[in-house]
């Protein structure tokens, strides 16, 4: 109870997108062609190859939370997709998460710029390996990623404005704000 699993990609508008996929490495899968050549300037991806492609619905966050009501908690983990996702979203949510990399953080300060144009976010960056990008109201009391820390004793992480003007110089691997 209380999840709806749906068979569609999401993008800014709905409609029909090519799925790209790495058979050797599944979790790489994208529908973004700028991301796949934006990461291949990493070593870590240098030998990534996206030997496969799919054909897929494609839907909005937007139709989502018209169908199945505002979700408590987002997570939008989708390689390189990201600011399509949120372009997708009219309004703010809860909570919302994305990763990136640090090789594409343009595409990153461009969700954080997304997400601010929708409402009033705070958000905070983590230079955890695989932490998440979050969106959305007040954290619990002492959230931080996968352990809990007093509010001010968070390792790795700094609050971040809107501007992204400290990202600028970030190497984080993770942001997460909520909505006021």
């Amino acid at each position: 109870d209380g999840v709806a699993l749906e068979r569609v990609a999401l993008a800014a508008t709905p409609g029909r997108a090519t799925l790209h996929v790495s058979t050797s490495t599944p979790t790489l899968t994208t529908l973004s062609t700028a991301w796949m050549n934006e990461v291949q300037a990493d070593e870590r991806f240098r030998s990534t190859r996206w030997d496969e492609q799919v054909e897929v619905e494609v839907s909005t966050l937007d139709a989502l939370i018209a169908r199945h009501g505002p979700p408590r908690f987002c997570k939008v983990d989708v390689e390189g997709h990201e600011l399509a996702v949120l372009e997708g979203l009219s309004r703010p949510v809860e909570a919302l998460s994305f990763e990136y990399i640090p090789v594409a953080k343009a595409s990153a300060q461009a969700c954080v710029r997304r997400l601010a144009a929708l409402g009033p976010y705070r958000f905070r960056s983590s230079r955890a390996p695989r932490a998440p990008m979050l969106a959305g109201p007040s954290p619990p009391q002492g959230w931080s990623g996968s352990r809990r820390h007093p509010p001010d004793r968070r390792p790795h992480s700094r609050r971040l404005p809107a501007s992204t003007s400290a990202m600028n110089t970030s190497v984080s691997t993770g942001v997460w704000g909520l909505s006021t």
